[in-house]
């Protein structure tokens, strides 16, 4: 995660980010674990979905507002599958 020079917060990705986008949906989570664990009836505090994945490579995702600290994680999910793609310590 970073901020930019206006103090918006946002989550990059690299230019070696990639993924399978042919399964469907894979969505960008915030959490406070490795385990993606949603409530669909109350949702999950310890969830925050971000949104889609359009491709690979760079990308920025605008956090607006800016997540509780106690976010440490991101989760790539695939909706349609209902998988796990993936995920990674914030740094």
């Amino acid at each position: 995660m970073g901020t930019d020079s206006e103090g918006t917060r946002f989550l990059k990705f690299d230019n070696d980010f990639m993924t399978n986008l042919g399964t469907g949906t894979v969505t960008v989570n915030l959490s406070t674990s490795m385990e993606y664990s949603p409530d669909l009836g109350a949702g999950n505090p310890d969830l925050l979905i971000i949104g889609p994945v359009r491709n690979n490579g760079e990308q920025y995702f605008k956090l607006d507002p800016a997540p509780d600290s106690k976010f440490d994680h991101v989760i790539f999910w695939c909706e349609t599958a209902e998988i796990p793609f993936g995920y990674a310590a914030l740094q």
